[in-house]
């Protein structure tokens, strides 16, 4: 993820298929299934293209990619995050709710994942949901001035 931090997204693409296509061909059998879906590698390079692609605001190729990482590796938090918030961004609050609630299940001592999940409640219209949510997330250290404002863009997009 070196050329995406600089800022170079072609070259971070570009590196995280060409991982994707190396670990693919060595752990494709003859029949087309992997023989070993507990690699890293592949679900790792699933993730941070998608990631690219979510900053490029490619959002259905983020979403793809993500659920390719989720199927690969189903422990993973991160993925179930990244992949709330492109269908967050994609306005399928429903969708965004499920992935956010596993990557809780999953993690639940990232604070970005109470606080992610408030906002969804909120797009939702279910804002006394998301007060449990929002204290974990103040409580974790998001301040309370940043959870407002994303709170009232989030009633603003009902």
């Amino acid at each position: 993820m070196a050329h995406f931090e600089s800022g170079d997204c072609a070259a971070s693409l570009r590196d995280q298929t060409e991982a994707i296509e190396i670990a693919e061909a060595g752990a494709l059998r003859p029949e087309g299934t992997f023989a070993y879906t507990n690699s890293l590698v592949l679900p790792a390079a699933y993730l941070n293209r998608g990631i690219v692609y979510y900053w490029q605001k490619d959002l259905r190729r983020a979403t793809d990619d993500f659920n390719d990482s989720v199927s690969i590796d189903p422990l993973n938090a991160e993925a179930y995050n990244y992949r709330g918030l492109a269908e967050y961004e994609l306005f399928d609050d429903v969708a965004a709710l499920r992935n956010f609630d596993q990557a809780i299940q999953l993690d639940p001592s990232q604070a970005k994942f109470f606080f992610l999940r408030a906002i969804v409640k909120t797009s939702l219209g279910l804002d006394a949901e998301a007060q449990p949510d929002i204290a974990n997330a103040v409580q974790m250290g998001i301040s309370q001035s940043s959870i407002e404002d994303e709170l009232e863009r989030a009633k603003r997009r009902r």
